[in-house]
């Protein structure tokens, strides 16, 4: 209770003070169980948050391969906090994104969620998945960093016909890795792609 705002000091103080200032026992009553009834909406409302997002949790949690969950859940939280996301959407678009990391790390998933919600802000989290998942491919098959993975998707959607991260990320970026292997630098393959979808 003291972590949720004081509530237990606050209401010492006030039963201190009806006591010094002798006020009647219905005052007591009164005050009582206006500070019992904030203690149990303030309590609801932390409860219900927890309740929503406990499984979710969970269910990463069972994904994560032995990585550190706290690690984890303590990005998630200051994601939330940064871009204002619900941290129920970003649970669920990390445990969605797992499955593009390869042998990359969960910091690697956190952060690609992290640079996708920075243009995805109001998207679900299927959305922030699917584009985050293209970041994971893109770093993959052209060695880029997390922002700069999605600023090659960017790119490639200015200059492809197709204007959806979420299809470029889907489509074009295994067709990178693959050209790449042919031998051709990111921005050629880039170019060569984006040309053949005019």
């Amino acid at each position: 209770a003291d972590k949720s705002g004081g509530l237990i000091s606050g209401l010492t103080q006030k039963m201190s003070g009806f006591v010094a200032g002798l006020a009647g026992s219905v005052g007591i009553v009164q005050t009582l169980r206006a500070e019992y009834q904030n203690l149990l909406e303030v309590q609801g409302k932390s409860a219900q948050a927890h309740l929503t997002i406990a499984p979710l949790q969970e269910e990463l949690v069972n994904n994560l391969g032995g990585a550190d969950a706290k690690g984890v859940f303590k990005t998630i939280e200051q994601l939330s906090t940064e871009r204002k996301i619900s941290q129920e959407v970003l649970t669920q678009a990390v445990t969605a994104s797992l499955s593009a990391r390869g042998d990359m790390g969960v910091d690697a998933v956190a952060g690609a969620v992290g640079s996708a919600s920075k243009i995805k802000r109001l998207g679900s989290a299927q959305e922030l998945s699917t584009l985050a998942s293209g970041i994971l491919d893109t770093q993959k098959a052209t060695g880029l960093g997390t922002d700069q993975a999605l600023g090659y998707l960017q790119q490639l959607q200015s200059v492809s016909r197709t204007k959806s991260l979420t299809d470029l990320s889907q489509n074009f970026t295994p067709a990178v890795g693959g050209v790449m292997k042919l031998g051709t630098d990111r921005a050629t393959a880039g170019a060569l792609l984006a040309s053949l979808s005019q």
